[in-house]
């Protein structure tokens, strides 16, 4: 039997479905692996570790009132820090992926070349992940700037995967709640506007984001060995 990939494309996101996405595999038996994606219906924050206080990184008193905090109740290493902001122009891709037989540092490899596969047939290249980690570059006048990253963590046969990618940023509401003295901050430099260190995919290249992500299912389903199901978008 063909293992299978069953790919979901959300219309909208909210913070809530955000974080139920994060246990769709949690203590649940499944015949095959997950993709879910889509963008925010709305502007929500995502405060990375259980244990993690607002004020750490952000400043919670300039948060607008209507902007609600997502906080994943899993403590994991691989969540400790980070906070993302997620507008209606960042995409979300969750993946639930089983382990068996798929090495660790396997799926770390294929996602990366995925996602620089997915933006080349476009015609964007020039992606590039720094120094091997986890998050993702354009070289904007020789200064490396970050629109996106992947993070993750096991659960049970699955192994769960957290990928963002800005393809527009609110550069206006980061400067204004986001704290750019602390000490990550800092490892980046003399940092005194957000967009010294973020970029927005649409500030290099335009593109169709439906297209991507679905590029992006097929040619993760292709790299994996997985029949590509997509299931109806909710």
């Amino acid at each position: 039997m063909t293992k299978k990939l069953f790919y979901t494309k959300y219309k909208g996101i909210t913070s809530e479905m955000f974080l139920e996405d994060h246990n769709l595999t949690k203590g649940t038996k499944f015949n095959g692996s997950f993709m879910t994606c889509g963008f925010p219906s709305k502007t929500f924050l995502h405060l990375l570790g259980s244990n993690r206080k607002i004020d750490e990184a952000l400043y919670s008193d300039k948060i607008p009132s209507n902007i609600k905090i997502a906080q994943p109740p899993e403590k994991s290493r691989s969540w400790s820090t980070g906070s993302i902001c997620f507008t209606p122009d960042v995409a979300i891709i969750h993946l639930h992926l089983k382990k068996k037989g798929i090495p660790h540092r396997v799926l770390d490899k294929a996602l990366k070349a995925i996602i620089i596969k997915s933006f080349r047939k476009q015609g964007l290249d020039g992606i590039t992940n720094g120094k091997g980690g986890s998050d993702w570059f354009l070289n904007i006048n020789g200064k490396l700037k970050k629109f996106g990253g992947m993070v993750n963590f096991n659960q049970g046969e699955y192994v769960f995967y957290a990928l963002t990618i800005s393809f527009r940023i609110d550069y206006d509401l980061m400067q204004k709640i986001y704290k750019l003295d602390t000490p990550k901050m800092k490892q980046k430099g003399n940092i005194k506007n957000i967009n010294e260190i973020l970029v927005g995919i649409d500030e290099v290249k335009v593109m169709d984001r439906d297209l991507f992500l679905d590029d992006f299912a097929c040619l993760l389903s292709d790299r994996l060995g997985l029949e590509l199901v997509k299931k109806n978008n909710t």
